[in-house]
């Protein structure tokens, strides 16, 4: 019965695929890809941010005004959202050829665009630094970047870290889909947000430094890609929430919770230190949380904030915001130091570069997303 309602509920597109949050004779989310560019533009903003706070004010007041800055976060729970709606609707019973086929699709998805920008990185370090970084290079390249590996060049993998979790997820979430078709998918959410937020627990309190370590692992993050599935789960169950989790007022509240989420990973709270330890270990399930709030609101409801994200601007940065996040880094790091010595250390010199970084961020993935990305999807019609 558990396996028999878990097929019929993803076996279909949801009727909301044909609202006007959709693409005309498409059945992509538009709001879905205006936050996705929400989530790139505030990635950009505070790398960017990075290499002024130090002279123009203390750490931590970028990072509280760095808000958009947990665009990553945003990111994985999207991901969550959009592989469960997709992979679920597919998968009957876990098989090794079903796992290949979705493990094939994904290295077709991700990979060439990935390895491009990882070349073309390493050879902007041989140009600059006069050295090839062929140990940073194969480590991106096979997504070992958030394993503890000594690197000479480790700002080469300074955001590609996020592919890695993302890859791991991809991996997890085949036989996750299997459980739910054994025990029901809000047992099997259950069950796993409990270890991940435990896991933080243990390692946080136990072993600082393995915290670190364990940070951008998905058995840590599993709880914002949980929140993602959450949402499509009750996206394809059509299943209703109080009129206070809808809406304006739900993308108001998810954005707040997002915030507060933030807050509590910041180390320099004025709280004990064993407080600050289960604050830190918990940010990543409430900022999940608050950014689940705002996937469910403007998927299946229209509002005004749905409106703004499915704005067609919003949207085309959404689609190419895979390009954008890769190509970011390598941009900012490239004009940042000349911009900083032309406009001198102001908050107007930081918003005219992260300007200049965005035009020209857009331009070039604009380009390597037809050249590159659009081979999938023409091979997918």
């Amino acid at each position: 019965m558990i396996r028999t309602s878990l097929i019929e509920t993803t076996s279909t597109v949801a009727p909301e695929m044909t609202t006007e949050l959709s693409r005309p004779g498409g059945g992509r989310l538009l709001a879905l890809d205006g936050l996705r560019a929400y989530a790139v533009l505030g990635v950009i903003w505070v790398h960017l941010a990075s290499f002024f706070y130090t002279d123009l004010a203390p750490k931590i007041v970028f990072q509280a005004l760095s808000f958009l800055g947990i665009g990553v976060d945003l990111f994985f729970v999207i991901s969550g959202f959009c592989m469960f709606h997709m992979y679920a609707g597919r998968q009957r019973q876990f098989s090794v050829p079903q796992f290949w086929q979705f493990i094939k699709s994904r290295i077709a998805r991700i990979v060439p665009m990935y390895w491009l920008v990882v070349l073309a990185t390493a050879l902007n370090c041989w140009l600059l630094f006069d050295f090839f970084p062929w140990k940073e290079t194969i480590v991106n390249a096979f997504f070992l970047n958030t394993l503890p590996i000594d690197l000479q060049a480790p700002w080469l993998i300074f955001h590609f870290w996020s592919l890695s979790t993302e890859w791991q997820f991809y991996l997890l979430l085949p036989p996750f889909v299997w459980l739910c078709t054994r025990i029901g998918v809000l047992r099997a959410l259950g069950l796993s947000v409990v270890i991940s937020i435990m896991l933080s627990l243990v390692t946080a309190f136990s072993s600082p430094e393995l915290h670190e370590v364990m940070k951008p692992q998905v058995l840590l993050r599993f709880v914002q890609f949980a929140a993602g599935i959450f949402v499509a789960h009750c996206y394809q169950m059509r299943l209703s929430l109080p009129a206070w989790m809808i809406g304006n007022r739900a993308v108001l509240l998810g954005f707040a919770l997002a915030f507060i989420g933030r807050c509590m990973a910041f180390r320099g709270l004025p709280v004990a230190e064993s407080l600050k330890t289960i604050l830190d270990a918990l940010s990543y399930a409430v900022i999940g949380l608050g950014f689940g709030l705002v996937v469910r609101s403007v998927v299946q409801n229209q509002s005004f904030f749905s409106r703004i994200f499915a704005h067609p601007w919003l949207g085309y940065l959404g689609k190419i915001s895979y390009s954008m996040y890769l190509w970011h880094w390598l941009i900012c790091s490239t004009l940042a130091p000349p911009m900083r010595a032309i406009t001198g250390l102001s908050i107007w010199g930081l918003l005219v570069t992260f300007v200049l970084v965005c035009l020209l961020t857009i331009a070039i993935s604009h380009l390597s997303y037809h050249w590159v990305e659009a081979r999938y999807f023409k091979k997918r019609i």
